[in-house]
């Protein structure tokens, strides 16, 4: 495989991983917009850890960790900030 031919796979493939991110972003927001008057909370991986930190060696941690859309998990609630515990009467939704 010639340097061209290997760096037009690389660009198809951050294509594909690009549109995959806005596809997930864009059902994100149509769900959020669904359940106002909910709000962000926070985001979370939920089968890898996030990118790592600069101190991490990237050479040890899984090629998927940066790119942390791959999957993830969004909660939203009625307070906003508070994400973990949940009071009576209030209501959480995680995509």
């Amino acid at each position: 495989m010639t340097w061209t031919d290997s760096l037009r796979n690389v660009r198809t493939a951050y294509r594909v991983v690009a549109a995959y991110q806005q596809r997930t972003l864009a059902m994100m927001k149509l769900a959020r917009r669904e359940f106002e008057p909910l709000n962000f909370a926070c985001w979370f991986a939920t089968e890898h850890d996030v990118a790592p930190p600069q101190r991490v060696d990237p050479l040890r941690k899984w090629s998927w960790d940066f790119v942390p859309m791959q999957s993830c998990a969004i909660a939203l609630n009625s307070v906003g900030t508070r994400y973990w515990t949940i009071k009576p009467g209030e209501c959480i939704v995680y995509l």
